[in-house]
């Protein structure tokens, strides 16, 4: 009698009909339905129940049961055994029917798609770059494209779409000498840096089969420098310095015939940010012919005059002192022994005419005339020797003349002067006419 109620009751239960506590027998037996605050329902929906007899079998009562869901709804028979109810598949189709349609609702195009990653990745620009998670670990990686690609998959999930990668140039992301990129490998390795290196792509879109988005045209990647020390920023530092790097024209310390390159007054990687590294030059005299060489007081310009024929080589030390700028105490000093040479000999002769006629030559190198001490006179003076240079960093040097004799017409010229002996020289003056033409 009791199972005949439950199944009499059940469908109406199924559908949301109104149930009220009824007699339903002779033996004046009632359903009630429970919500889950434990007051009595005018509509319901269930998808588990249990369905018990009181003691006095006088009322039969059903009851959603909470947070369990089976598929099944089971009815307690007389004997203690489980029975299947007619009603489970009103159960399975309704809820299938549900998620298929919340399924369809969810699903995006691909236009709508790409549009989520176009407008999630143009925001990485120069100042608001992508962090890059390097390492090995979990949730890190070692190579750009991979990374981007799983961050692709965070927008678009590969379940619901393929989305493609496509880029037109790459940024290797330099600091100094190094870069933070391989630009055909796109492998990622941190690089000495005062802060965030930044590679990336250039001309980026994104594409579902035949469909593409929008083009970013720079998107930017931020990956962590190297963490150092303060002895390892200073040693870095110092190995960015060399003297190829401040030669200049010269070729060697022992050859410094011109200026050297201006030297860099600050870090060349360090120069800012927590690991800041200072740098400063000092230029001392050592030996030799003395002011030969100069240093700017702002410590990056050099001047090079050479030691004239017969002087003496000139010496100079040039230092450059790195310091970690928190604590000067770690720094290191680079030293570099320069030699400024003296001029080889260039022996030139000039006959001149009349033999007594002053000649005057410039030597433009510096700006002064020869000193009477490289000049030596033959034959009445009609020959005059001239010990002269070539140039300071090339084979010719050129100097300005100027003869001249009162009742003779002054000339001026120019000399080039090249490495060896010289060829004689001829200078003659012309006389001046008179007032009546004559001695001419």
């Amino acid at each position: 009698m009791k199972k005949k109620l439950v199944n009499r009751f059940l469908g109406l239960i199924m559908t949301g009909t109104l149930i009220l506590t009824s007699a339903v027998s002779p033996m004046a037996a009632e359903i009630t339905v429970f919500t889950e605050e434990g007051t009595q329902s005018e509509e319901n929906s269930y998808s588990d129940f249990s369905v018990t007899d009181d003691e006095d079998d006088s009322f039969v009562t059903i009851e959603e049961e909470p947070e369990e869901s089976e598929e099944e709804i089971a009815i307690e028979s007389d004997d203690g055994t489980n029975e299947k109810s007619e009603t489970d598949d009103i159960f399975s189709d309704s809820e299938s029917e549900e998620v298929t349609e919340f399924a369809d609702a969810e699903t995006r195009t691909p236009e709508k798609a790409l549009t989520a990653l176009y407008d999630a990745f143009n925001n990485y620009k120069i100042g608001t770059a992508l962090a890059f998670p390097y390492g090995t670990g979990e949730g890190q990686y070692t190579n750009a494209k991979a990374f981007i690609q799983a961050e692709i998959e965070k927008i678009v999930p590969k379940s619901e779409y393929d989305v493609q990668f496509n880029y037109t140039g790459t940024l290797s992301g330099a600091s100094g000498k190094e870069t933070t990129m391989d630009t055909a490998s796109l492998d990622i390795a941190p690089v000495h840096a005062a802060a965030d290196t930044k590679p990336g792509f250039t001309g980026v879109t994104f594409s579902i089969g035949d469909k593409v988005s929008s083009k970013i045209n720079l998107l930017y990647l931020a990956v962590k420098p190297l963490e150092v020390t303060a002895q390892e920023a200073v040693a870095f530092e110092a190995e960015q310095i060399s003297f190829d790097t401040i030669k200049g024209t010269n070729t060697s310390q022992d050859q410094i015939v011109t200026a050297l390159a201006k030297l860099p007054t600050a870090a060349q990687v360090y120069k800012s940010g927590d690991n800041e590294i200072t740098l400063t030059w000092n230029l001392t005299y050592v030996s030799g012919t003395e002011n030969c060489m100069t240093l700017d007081a702002k410590g990056t310009t050099t001047t090079v005059v050479r030691p004239n024929v017969g002087k003496e080589n000139a010496v100079y030390k040039l230092e450059a002192v790195l310091a970690y700028k928190k604590d000067p105490a770690v720094s290191k000093t680079l030293s570099y022994d320069l030699t400024v040479p003296a001029f080889e000999p260039v022996v030139l002769p000039i006959r001149i005419t009349p033999a007594d006629a002053t000649l005057t030559v410039t030597d433009n190198y510096y700006k002064t005339p020869v000193d009477a001490s490289y000049i030596s006179t033959e034959e009445d003076g009609a020959l005059r020797k001239y010990t002269l240079h070539a140039g300071a960093s090339s084979a010719t040097q050129t100097y300005a003349w100027t003869a001249e004799r009162e009742g003779y017409i002054t000339k001026s010229g120019k000399i080039t002067v090249k490495s060896g002996e010289e060829q004689e020289q001829v200078i003659s003056l012309t006389k001046k006419c008179d007032r009546s033409g004559s001695n001419c």
